[in-house]
Parts: C-alpha cells; sequence; structure tokens
C-alpha cells in the first residue's frame, strides 16, 4: 500500500485534496469557523496546481468549443460592470467565475493516462463514509439523547441541516452529483455497493425533507434504469428502489411522534397550495421581467439580489432575503441579457450533447453523463447560485471539474496553444481577490463582536475599514453604507445618519428594507410627512410588510393624514387578523416550540398597537 501512495503524482494529491474540500459536509460545530477559508484554500490549490503544470510544461488553451464559449462568458461578466449599477458585485462575481475558468484549464491539461485508478477509489469511498458516519452521529446524539428512547420530532429535519455548515440546497448538491460519481468506485454497474451507496443517500434526502430532491433523485434512478435495461439486475433496480424510498418514508411517519403533521410536511403535493412554490414562480418572473427590461446586457453581473424587488414581493417572505433566482439560467438572463443567457445554455447542455455522442455506452460516460443532467436539473430549479462573500458553490465546482475531465479524457487530440503564463497570472489574480474576501469576511466578524459587546465606536470603526466604495459596497445583501448611518446614528449624528440612508435608498430604490429605515429616523426626527412617503415607498415595493404598514399609521397619525392611515390598517386586516385567527384555531399558545411561540407574541404585540392607534386616530376625528 505504502509502495502506491509514493506512486501518486503530487497533482493527484493536490486534486483529490481539493475535492475532499468540497465534499466533505462538515457538521456546524466542527465547519462554521472552516467555511470562510474553503474559497481561498481551493484558490490556492489551483494556482499550485498552475504551477506544478507550469514547471512540466503542461498548461495549454484548448482551442475547442466549450472553452471558448467558457472565456467568453467570464469575460461578458466582466464587461458588464460597464453598464451595471452596483459594480462592486460584478468584480465578485466575475472573480468567482474567473476562479472556475482557471480551474477547469488546469483540469484539462492533466495527463489522465498517468492517474491512479485505485487511489480514486479510495479517495471517494472515503468521502462518502464520511458523509455518511456524521449523520449517523446526529442520530445517535438527536434521537437517543433523551434516556435512550428513540425520538423523532417535527424540529429534527431542520436540526439536520442545520448541523451541517451548508445550506440545505448546497448539501442536496453535494449528494446528488456524488451518486453517479461514487458509483464509478466499481468497474460492474451491477455491483452490491452501488445499492449499498443509494440506501444511506436515499435516506438522508427523506430526512432533509425536500420533495424536489426526491424528484431529482427519482429521475437519476429511472435514467440508470434505462441504461442498464438489457442487464439482468434492471427488474429488480426497478421494483427495489421504489420500495426502498416507500419503506424508508413509512419508517419516518412510524417513529414520528406526529405523523399527520409529518406526513403534512413531506407530503409532495402540498407544494401545489403551499407558499414557497408561489414565492419561487413570482422570483422567476421577476427574473424574466428583468430581463424583458434590460434584453442586450442585462443588469450587471451579481446585481441580481439589488433589483429583484423592483416589481413587488408580496408573496415573499419579508423576513428571509433572497439570496438568488433559484436558476441559474434566469439569474444569468437577467444579469447578463440574452447573450449571456446563451452562453449559459450551451454551457450545460454543450457537454452532455457531445458526452452522449462520444462515449453513450461506456461506464465512464454513463456515470458522467449522470451527474451532467442532475447538475442541469439542481442548477434550472435550485438555487446554487454563488454566494460571493463566504459560501461555496459546490454543486458548480463538480460540475465542471467533471466536464474538464471529460474533455481531457476524451478529446486529446483537439488542437491547443501555450498559455502557460497568462493562466498563471489569472489564477495569482483569483487567489488574491479571495484572500481580499476572507479579510473582509474576517473584518465582519469582528464588527459583529464588538456590536455584541456594546462597543459602537469600535464597531463603526471596523465598518470603515471593511468598506470600499465601488469595490466592497455589500456583505451578502446587506449594503455596508446602510449599516454605516445606523451605527452613526447611534453615535448621536443624526444629520449625518439620514443622508447617508437617503443616499442608499436613492441608490438600491427596491430594497423595501432601505425605505423602512429611513421612514423610522424620518419619523424618529418628527420628519413626519417624509416618514409617510418612505413608508409607502416601501409598502409599495412589500404591500404587506408589516413594520412599514406599522411605521405609516404612526407617521399618518401625527400628519392626520387619512388616506395613508387607511393603508396602514388595510394591511394590518388582511396580513395579521387571518393569521391570528388561524393561529388561535390551532391553539399555537400552547406549543412547545419557541420559534411557534415567538411568532405568536410577535403577532399579538403588533395587533395590539394597530388596535391603539386605530382607537386614538378615531377619537381624534371624532373630536
Amino acid at each position: 500500500m505504502l509502495s502506491k501512495l509514493k506512486q501518486i503524482h503530487l497533482e493527484e494529491w493536490l486534486l483529490g485534496a481539493m475535492l475532499g474540500i468540497v465534499c466533505v459536509l462538515f457538521p456546524l460545530k466542527l465547519g462554521a469557523a472552516l467555511m470562510i477559508y474553503k474559497k481561498p484554500m481551493l484558490a490556492v490549490g489551483t494556482l499550485i496546481l498552475s504551477l506544478i503544470l507550469w514547471r512540466k510544461k503542461r498548461l495549454f488553451f484548448p482551442s475547442d468549443a466549450f472553452s471558448w464559449l467558457f472565456a467568453a462568458f467570464v469575460g461578458w461578466h466582466f464587461l458588464s460592470a460597464l453598464w451595471a449599477d452596483h459594480v462592486a458585485e460584478v468584480w465578485k462575481s466575475s472573480f468567482y467565475w474567473l476562479s472556475l475558468f482557471v480551474l477547469y484549464l488546469n483540469i484539462r491539461s492533466l495527463d489522465l493516462k498517468h492517474f491512479s485508478k485505485w487511489f480514486w477509489q479510495r479517495l471517494l469511498l472515503t468521502i462518502l463514509l464520511v458523509n455518511v458516519l456524521f449523520p449517523g452521529y446526529f442520530f445517535y446524539q438527536e434521537l437517543f439523547e433523551s434516556e435512550g428512547h428513540f425520538q423523532l420530532t417535527l424540529r429534527y429535519s431542520a436540526e439536520l441541516r442545520a448541523y451541517f455548515s451548508y445550506h440545505k440546497n448546497d448539501i442536496i448538491s453535494i449528494l446528488l452529483i456524488s451518486i453517479p460519481l461514487i458509483a464509478l468506485l466499481h468497474e460492474q454497474p451491477r455491483n452490491k455497493w452501488v445499492l449499498a451507496i443509494l440506501i444511506p443517500y436515499s435516506l438522508f434526502l427523506i430526512l432533509i425533507g425536500s420533495r424536489l430532491a426526491l424528484l431529482i433523485f427519482a429521475v437519476l434512478a429511472i435514467y440508470y434504469a434505462v441504461l442498464y435495461r438489457q442487464e439482468w439486475h434492471t427488474k429488480r433496480l426497478l421494483i427495489g428502489l421504489p420500495m426502498l424510498l416507500i419503506t424508508l418514508i413509512l419508517l419516518t411517519l412510524g417513529l414520528a411522534d406526529d405523523p399527520e403533521r409529518f406526513w403534512y410536511i413531506y407530503n409532495p403535493l402540498r407544494s401545489a397550495d403551499a407558499g414557497g412554490s408561489d414565492a419561487r414562480l413570482v422570483i422567476w418572473e421577476s427574473s424574466q421581467r428583468l430581463l424583458a427590461e434590460n434584453p442586450l446586457g442585462g443588469i450587471g453581473s451579481g446585481n441580481w439580489h439589488t433589483a429583484y424587488m423592483k416589481f413587488g414581493g408580496s408573496q415573499l417572505d419579508a423576513v428571509k432575503d433572497v439570496p438568488n433566482a433559484h436558476s441559474l439560467p434566469l439569474e444569468t438572463g437577467a444579469e447578463l441579457g440574452l447573450l449571456g443567457l446563451g452562453l449559459v445554455l450551451l454551457l450545460l447542455c454543450l457537454p452532455l450533447v457531445r458526452l452522449l455522442r462520444k462515449a453513450p455506452g461506456s461506464l465512464f460516460g454513463r456515470h458522467l453523463s449522470a451527474v451532467l443532467i442532475s447538475f442541469l436539473l439542481i442548477a434550472s430549479v435550485y438555487g446554487v447560485a454563488y454566494n460571493p462573500n463566504k459560501a461555496l458553490a459546490p454543486a458548480q465546482w463538480l460540475w465542471l471539474a467533471a466536464v474538464a475531465l471529460f474533455y481531457a479524457k476524451e478529446m486529446q487530440s483537439v488542437h491547443r496553444f501555450r498559455f502557460a503564463i497568462p493562466l498563471v497570472l489569472l489564477g495569482m489574480l483569483a487567489c488574491s481577490w479571495s484572500f481580499f474576501l476572507l479579510s473582509k469576511e474576517l473584518q465582519y466578524q469582528r464588527y459583529s463582536i464588538q456590536l455584541a459587546n456594546n462597543k459602537p465606536q469600535a464597531a463603526f470603526k471596523s465598518l470603515k475599514e471593511m468598506h470600499h466604495p465601488g469595490i466592497f459596497d455589500f456583505y451578502e445583501k446587506k449594503h455596508l453604507s446602510h449599516l454605516k448611518a445606523l451605527r452613526i446614528w447611534e453615535l448621536n449624528k443624526k444629520a449625518l445618519s439620514l443622508k447617508l440612508l437617503e443616499e442608499v435608498a436613492a441608490s438600491c430604490p427596491y430594497d423595501y428594507r432601505n425605505w423602512f429605515q429611513l421612514g423610522e429616523k424620518y419619523r424618529q426626527t418628527g420628519k413626519f410627512p417624509l416618514a409617510v412617503r418612505a413608508f409607502e415607498q416601501s409598502l409599495q415595493i412589500y404591500n404587506d410588510y408589516v413594520p412599514a404598514a406599522l411605521g405609516l399609521a404612526k407617521s399618518s397619525l401625527e400628519t392626520q393624514d387619512e388616506q395613508a392611515f387607511d393603508k396602514a390598517i388595510a394591511v394590518y386586516q388582511v396580513s395579521i387578523v387571518p393569521v391570528i385567527e388561524r393561529l388561535y384555531r390551532e391553539e399555537i399558545w400552547e406549543s412547545t416550540h419557541q420559534e411557534e411561540l415567538d411568532m405568536w407574541n410577535i403577532l399579538c404585540r403588533q395587533q395590539a398597537q394597530f388596535e391603539l392607534l386605530q382607537a386614538v386616530f378615531n377619537s381624534s376625528g371624532s373630536k
């Protein structure tokens, strides 16, 4: 075994380490601190890989359709800075795609003939075991924690997701794309290991609680069944997989403390009348309308989250931000116009078409086409768009690595030209940007700690160090000028704070929270007519935003603006009264879940405030 390890090339070790960084689902307690270092680690790994291949004189630019399309796609991202409203967001998104482009060219330059099949089999198996053992440990901790009794409560799947440092969509993306990759562990598809791998993965998908993930999983199972329809075990596979999923669902319901509510959560038909699917359709429609308004160049790379509320968002959750369009093609179309949409569709579909023509019958081709199909499905309906500040997009990384491996293996005769020095320089540029973002992440953590310790002066200083107009204006979806204005207000510099809030509202006119905060500060300084206009602007974007309606009621009470007050009361009657009546029937105040109790208490306080304001307004009007 030691002799085999010595034969492994350095670039194999490096690529394997990068695959582990992407694929391993670290528990939250172990992985939360590591999450912000993942991107820089991958950027450094890619740069080292470039230097190794440069030393071996193997860095090339392959002159094929996919490579040129990818280069044009990355260039179009950077070029959109010329017309984007928020250029800082363009840099974050563009540099991310540049890092993926450098990774792709490095993998294309690898000599796969010398790669050890023995090494990659064991590496993938190790990743599989880690991703199964960590949930197993969680099951033991959570399900047997109460005097050894097996418990399965409604909070279970949320806690399972929270146990990991990834978002739910990222977990599902890793699992679904890993299935065909891990199936490559064995040359014979009939090997029992394939089913042994599918069992814990399907159980994980069920307990995470995603109906869409189960649908994609079923599509992959059918795809494999069609590919292996000539094999003797296909009938067993077709019967066994559905029976396995049904058995696991029934077992979950049998162990649940409230089977009826569990079925309500996991029922695939619930999405027909649930708000989540409506919200996704609203987001997609907003993306299409942004594309229709800006068909040539879009609104600029990375600018989607600054403009998606332009057409209103009454069906969206006011508490939760929407980080992306839950569709990579639609988001790309909104940001980069028809040219960007065409390029991303070609990048998604061209490798699959080429693969089905080039190697449809080989074992490698079958599993790799399953990877491409699963990513195409995930990218179309899931939020795999990259979060430019701290998160990692494992699905995009795995998809691009798979595409590069296919082209490197099956298209070695394509014309190539030397690209060593430019590629190393691009790798250094992407690496430097990753460390720049890491420094901003650490500064934001320091800022949050100082706020928690009630040190506004120190927090304001950290915020100023982090904010670079035109280069780093946002942290996730929060405009840093907006945060600076709130900190300046705490330092009793109210005029300067109002000026900053007005500038932010003008630069981000589709963010209802900016107008709400501006209205609150106007109201607190006695500028009630301006406050009324700011609150009305917030409600124009988000018709059911209760905090803005409450602020509007308070401000219009001071100005005796009956029309504005009626708008606020209408929001109360539509958004609070029916919800309180429903929760009252369900006796939610007897719930043991703290989140439900908090929601009930907030709604009751808001109801009391509205009723008091209505009584005061009516009494003042009668006088």
